[in-house]
């Protein structure tokens, strides 16, 4: 099969491809950029676990 013949369809398939692997790429670095700045949150301790620390726990039943 000679390429040049259906040089339409190669086309459409190389910007598939292209589009495909930016966007790979572009989701796969945003989210390292993420992951690390949750790391870095949890390292400082800005990360709320769900409980208010602002009242004691209370004590008893």
């Amino acid at each position: 099969m000679n390429f040049t013949t259906h040089w339409f369809w190669n086309l459409i398939a190389l910007a598939c491809l292209v589009w495909y692997s930016t966007m790979t790429f572009l989701v796969a670095f945003r989210g390292v950029i993420d992951i690390r700045g949750m790391l870095g949150r949890l390292r400082q301790g800005l990360i709320d676990d769900g409980r208010d620390r602002s009242t004691p726990p209370k004590s008893g039943s």
